[in-house]
């Protein structure tokens, strides 16, 4: 089972450009596993009792730009007041610089957009991109990887410890 318009927005990321090699040969591997296999289905043993149907079958697209609006006295319920805690947002899945903040920075401990993280933490990020839930074993993996634009990377040095919540 596959979406066409879910493949349409795999080829068109996978061809992306100003990403390192690596990132788009990674990137370019989800979109031919995702097309190879498409959406699991009820035949599949770990997806025997749910069916993703519903989900092959819209007719949505991935957006290509950000959007949407949100103001900061939107998202102050869920900081719980604190400023020293790290905050990034995310609207419509891209990193919100304007609503996010750095709190405070422990030493051994990074939070970073994907952007950044891939730029400034290029060996951590690409030793454990795409290693946890290996695309070519998993549908959504294949198609997230394929996809994704944004996200946070939060690197833990060895007997680091956290100052504030993140």
């Amino acid at each position: 089972m596959t979406g066409s318009a879910f493949l349409e927005d795999v080829r068109a990321a996978a061809s992306r450009d100003g990403e390192p090699r690596w990132l788009r040969k990674l990137r370019e591997q989800g979109a031919d596993r995702f097309e190879a296999v498409g959406f699991p289905s009820t035949r599949d043993e770990d997806w025997k009792y749910t069916s993703t149907a519903p989900i092959a079958e819209l007719d949505v697209r991935a957006l290509s730009e950000p959007g949407g609006e949100v103001e900061a006295a939107a998202i102050a319920p869920f900081t719980f007041g604190q400023q020293a805690w790290t905050t990034l947002v995310f609207v419509n899945g891209r990193y919100d610089e304007s609503l996010s903040s750095a709190g405070a920075q422990s030493a051994g401990v990074t939070v970073l957009p994907f952007a950044r993280a891939v730029d400034e933490l290029e060996d951590v990020v690409k030793a454990h991109l795409g290693k946890i839930v290996p695309p070519e074993r998993n549908a959504f993996a294949a198609l997230n990887m394929a996809l994704h634009v944004d996200g946070a990377v939060v690197h833990v040095e060895r007997d680091a410890v956290a100052s504030a919540p993140i």
